[in-house]
């Protein structure tokens, strides 16, 4: 019954929600006029209320009522919809875009609205129009649009202000169209440039194929649009960033990705958070794509780029943070010499891992941590503990565990070690689906196991460092330390 998605959808309602829903249910003349159990239902709802957490009572309390799919089914329409209207009905707090949604979708009722041809309320329809249109119009002169969907909501709104005009004001119908039009540029400008620019990523990086027009004439197209906002004065926040996004992808640069992320960095504050995190990740990606094709240390720009959308609570999905993201920043952090971030990553984080992946990112990241904080034993016994067998947690906990190794001079185990990433990268090639991690791991078992050899001499690891390889950085410093 746990699992069923009644009992889902009462575990992330809060408070004032079952509340109101219970007082929903308890009037049916709100929600049904058709016939059934209502006491079943009122029944069903109590119960999961009280035990959605405690499975087995719940399963008790039901098991006398009659057609339980029907009911669980009719339920959970009958909740959904409450909670829709009740969202409709509230006030809009975290976004300007969700509200202005709203408007518009009253616009939408309205201009549907059916009345008799002989009805006298048809005058006080169009009024209701009008006063809408204008209410929205009062809304945008207050915000500027901060995400892409808004720049499309904005020119419907001035699509209706165009075909609703009176004759009495047709003159403002060229100011209108304007608007329209603009608007419906940077919609169809902004949504071209983020599609090129994952299109050309993926054909950078997973060798897969777009036939997309000219890139140069396109890119062109869109510097001329972003000229033609900033003379009219209009927002241009995302054009500026997206325009970077674009430019970066078609060369690839420190340069360019400077550029990008210093814009980011400081066009934050007024980018929300769908569009911030789509921007963040793109940045993150080419600066681990220029890393590993220049071979060039980007860990502060990762550092400065990652703790940016942790703080805005970008890299969510569906309200989860993938173990992964965790990781990687934890890893950064190490890099960086800040340990103490990982802590305030976690304590923020912590209940948004999935249970199944909570203890082995906890343990990933401490180790991290105490790595960083010249812990080697202590971070060693992190790595003991319970792990993920999946390929990404493997790989880091293990190349971490040859570093710890190294750095408290056990050369016995870390053979062993070194040599069991050996055969796992041997024996799961095929796993891979970056042929540069793969060889960039394989390198990296080759390099530590020269640099634990005192004969070895410093030119040739030098020379050895020049492959693709993991942790870089950290080699070169051994390297350099070397006799």
């Amino acid at each position: 019954m746990t699992d069923t998605k009644i009992v889902k959808l009462y575990n992330v309602m809060d408070a004032q929600e079952k509340r109101g829903l219970q007082i929903w249910l308890e009037n049916r003349n709100l929600w049904s006029q058709k016939k059934g159990n209502h006491d079943d239902l009122l029944r069903l709802h109590n119960c999961i209320i009280k035990y959605a957490k405690r499975p087995r009572k719940l399963s008790e309390q039901i098991e006398n009522l009659n057609k339980i799919n029907q009911l669980r089914h009719q339920l959970f329409n009958i909740a959904e919809n409450f909670l829709l209207v009740n969202w409709l009905t509230k006030k809009t707090h975290k976004s300007n875009n969700f509200d202005l949604q709203k408007k518009l979708l009253m616009v939408a009722y309205y201009q549907a609205k059916e009345l008799p041809e002989n009805s006298i309320s048809i005058i006080d329809l169009s009024k209701l129009i009008e006063f809408k249109l204008n209410d929205i119009g009062n809304h945008l002169e207050k915000t500027n649009a901060n995400n892409i969907d808004e720049y499309y909501q904005i020119h419907k709104f001035y699509h209706h202000l165009y075909y609703n005009l009176n004759t009495h004001i047709w003159q403002k119908g060229s100011e209108y169209l304007k608007k329209l039009l603009q608007h419906l540029n940077t919609f169809l400008g902004l949504t071209k440039m983020r599609y090129y620019t994952e299109a050309l990523y993926r054909k950078k990086i997973r060798g897969e194929q777009f036939n997309l027009p000219d890139i140069e004439s396109t890119q062109l197209e869109m510097v001329s649009l972003n000229e033609n906002l900033i003379e009219q004065n209009a927002n241009n926040t995302l054009f500026e960033l997206y325009l970077l996004c674009f430019e970066l992808s078609i060369k690839e640069s420190k340069v360019h990705l400077k550029l990008l992320t210093d814009k980011i960095i400081e066009k934050a504050p007024f980018l929300n958070e769908k569009e911030l995190g789509t921007i963040l990740t793109f940045a993150i990606n080419y600066a681990s794509f220029i890393t590993r094709k220049n071979h060039i240390d980007l860990t502060a720009t990762h550092f400065n780029l990652h703790k940016l959308g942790l703080e805005r609570s970008v890299f969510l999905t569906n309200g989860l943070l993938q173990p992964q993201i965790l990781i990687n920043y934890a890893y950064i952090c190490c890099e960086e010499q800040k340990p103490n971030e990982i802590d305030s990553a976690w304590k923020k984080y912590q209940f948004r891992i999935e249970d199944d992946y909570k203890e082995p990112t906890l343990n990933l990241c401490l180790a991290y941590k105490l790595f960083a904080q010249n812990k080697f034993k202590e971070s060693l016994e992190y790595l003991s503990k319970y792990s993920k067998r999946k390929i990404r947690f493997y790989l880091r906990r293990k190349v971490l565990q040859i570093k710890c190794l190294y750095e408290i001079r056990d050369y016995s185990k870390f053979e062993e070690e070194r040599v069991n990433l050996v055969k796992y990268l041997n024996n799961n090639k095929d796993e891979f689906n970056d042929d540069y991690l793969y060889e960039s791991l394989y390198n990296f078992t080759q390099i530590v196991r020269d640099l634990s050899n005192p004969d070895q001499s410093k030119e040739k690891l030098l020379l050895m460092l020049k492959k693709n390889t993991v942790e870089r950085a950290w080699l070169s410093k051994k390297i350099n330390n070397t006799t």
